[in-house]
């Protein structure tokens, strides 16, 4: 009689809101999303859906402009601002209780995408400011030190300074290259 306790008050917990949208997107969306990194690293934003609009457009259109040398040289701080307005943003204007202030982020994240490949081949936007990369790559690098200890996880892509992304290739010490 009281077997499925624990599956109801999971289900309760995560539909809390009365806005499926909002429920997705801060409830179960962003705690994923930062769990994601920790085991898919940079790969996940190879499979970002918020990317895709960009993509296609980049398809049609065929860009040929190089990304500009003021992005390359400060995506860094450039990232960084743009995090820190995000979550700005969401505390501050309480997104996580707002469908449309929820919409506008998600939507401008994407529009921004679909600009910068409109004019810059190459995915400027998810290379270089993207902010949800920089999360990315903020965890990536706190996750640099324990790569001996769990090789098998880390087979991903890590960023050096944020802007400048290597690929590493970890195996076990038994099984080298």
């Amino acid at each position: 009689m009281h077997q499925n306790y624990p599956f109801k008050a999971t289900l309760a917990i995560i539909f809390t809101h009365n806005h499926i949208g909002l429920t997705l997107s801060w409830v179960v969306g962003w705690p994923l999303l930062i769990f994601s990194f920790f085991f898919l690293a940079r790969t996940w934003c190879s499979i970002c859906g918020l990317s895709v609009p960009g993509w296609l457009a980049q398809l049609a259109l065929k860009p040929e402009r190089p990304t500009p040398q003021f992005i390359r040289q400060y995506s860094g701080w450039i990232m960084t601002l743009l995090c820190i307005l995000l979550f700005w943003i969401e505390t501050a204007y309480n997104a996580y209780e707002s469908p449309r202030l929820t919409g506008w982020i998600i939507s401008s994240i994407t529009m921004s995408s679909l600009f910068f490949s409109m004019f810059f081949k190459r995915r400027v936007w998810c290379r270089y400011l993207c902010p949800l990369g920089a999360i990315n790559a903020l965890f990536v690098t706190l996750l640099q030190p324990f790569c001996s200890v769990y090789p098998p996880l880390l087979i991903s892509i890590s960023c050096e300074l944020i802007t400048k992304c290597t690929f590493l290739f970890l195996v076990k010490p038994d099984n080298p290259i």
